[in-house]
């Protein structure tokens, strides 16, 4: 089921490997809020420090998403696996619960030409889902192609909230505002 992107990504005309030089996603930040009904193995982040890194030593990419409109285009970059580590006090709880079970990442670009640019970082499986959403873009990094679709640079993502859900558990471990550091090439 989760493979199925390869197929999705040949069809929407994503070259299908050797996408760019590497994309670097970093962020640092506190679990502000657990909640949901069960008891999960992520209880103990609650008010600790997340400090991860996910390499996408090489991507594909895809233009175009199906929420885009005419204001706004996407780009979208996927990578099989990326490598993912976690640092800091929590790291272990990080590494084994969140980041060892999540290999497939993507990350989509959106520019709009009005209202709010965004970038997200996506991961998930049955058991897991994380999603970090940003709206804080700035302007250096919107940077369209001569079609008009977002090209990645390195730049600063602010204005960002994570979601981390525990799906067995019913348990979601999340913060509304920190910042990813995206850098590209080596």
């Amino acid at each position: 089921m989760k493979h199925s992107w390869l197929a999705l990504l040949a069809a929407c005309g994503g070259d299908g490997g050797g996408g760019g030089p590497g994309l670097t996603a970093t962020t640092s930040f506190v679990v502000t809020s657990v909640t949901g009904a069960g008891m999960s193995p992520l209880d103990p982040l609650a008010m600790q420090t997340i400090e991860m890194q996910i390499v996408f030593p090489d991507f594909a990419v895809d233009r175009g998403y199906e929420g885009d409109t005419t204001d706004c285009k996407s780009t979208m970059l996927w990578t099989f696996p990326a490598e993912r580590t976690a640092s800091g006090a929590s790291a272990q709880l990080v590494q084994t619960q969140i980041l060892d079970m999540l290999a497939y990442w993507d990350v989509r670009l959106q520019l709009c030409m009005t209202g709010k640019s965004s970038i997200l970082l996506h991961s998930e499986i049955d058991v897991l889902n994380l999603a970090f959403g940003c709206f804080g873009i700035p302007a250096s990094a919107q940077v369209r192609n001569a079609d008009g679709y977002p090209e990645m640079t390195s730049f600063t993502a602010t204005e960002c909230s994570a979601t981390i859900l525990d799906v067995v558990n019913n348990r979601i471990v999340s913060n509304p505002s920190f910042s990813i550091d995206f850098a590209l090439g080596q």
